[in-house]
């Protein structure tokens, strides 16, 4: 019998996926936002519930979801729902280099909407 161990990255990825897709589609059966409002909503709903997923699997022999998974996630535009899910989970609190780089992460992506719409507007 072939049985396939967890593999962190593999299955976070997965995971990250199929948050992603389940929010998008809730946000568009029953709401009333716009594409991109509900791709925004799916991708911050996804980071924040994949930071909960991390923290369920630490504290013991499990293997968890790997930083740059978890960064990948703030980075594709869940920066807010990452930073939701490390307060409301408390998760990553303590670790100075990851609080950085999410301070990092959020810091550009500010920059480059304050550019985007400085421009006009967020598409040319």
């Amino acid at each position: 019998m072939n049985h396939q161990k967890f593999t962190p990255y593999r299955d976070g990825l997965v995971a990250y996926a199929i948050m992603l897709g389940a929010s998008l589609a809730a946000l568009r059966i029953f709401t009333e936002l716009s594409w991109l409002m509900s791709i925004g909503a799916a991708l911050n709903s996804a980071a924040f519930l994949l930071f909960g997923w991390d923290k369920q699997l630490s504290g013991g022999w499990r293997l968890r979801i790997p930083e740059y998974l978890l960064f990948g996630a703030a980075l594709a535009g869940g920066s807010l729902g990452a930073f939701l899910g490390m307060t409301f989970f408390r998760h990553k609190t303590l670790k100075l280099s990851f609080q950085v780089t999410m301070a990092l992460i959020v810091m550009a992506q500010i920059l480059a909407v304050v550019y985007f719409f400085s421009r006009g507007s967020l598409f040319y």
